[in-house]
């Protein structure tokens, strides 16, 4: 205990929401369709400090299968990488 209060209970790994099929007025909602991510694009912090590693990636997109062979940002790039890999919304 900490000052006489109780610590937390641990943290579940994962939380799962039931899945509700209620919409609005009582009616029945048809889950939406997922789309599995097959490309990503590579965006950088887009400021003057982006390195010229980085600066060559940005915007370039890729497949699962060509990431195997592109570095991860931040972890497989350089010490303080702000760049990130999104789902590509377009394709």
């Amino acid at each position: 205990m900490l000052r006489g209060r109780p610590r937390a209970g641990p943290v579940p790994d994962t939380v799962v929401a039931a899945p509700t099929t209620a919409g609005v007025g009582g009616e029945a909602v048809q889950p939406r369709e997922s789309k599995r991510v097959t490309r990503y694009v590579w965006i950088t912090a887009g400021d003057s400090a982006v390195c010229p590693i980085c600066d060559r990636f940005d915007g370039s997109t890729y497949t699962l299968e060509e990431l195997e062979n592109v570095p991860r940002p931040p972890d497989d790039t350089h010490y303080r990488c702000r760049c990130r890999l999104e789902p590509d919304k377009e394709f």
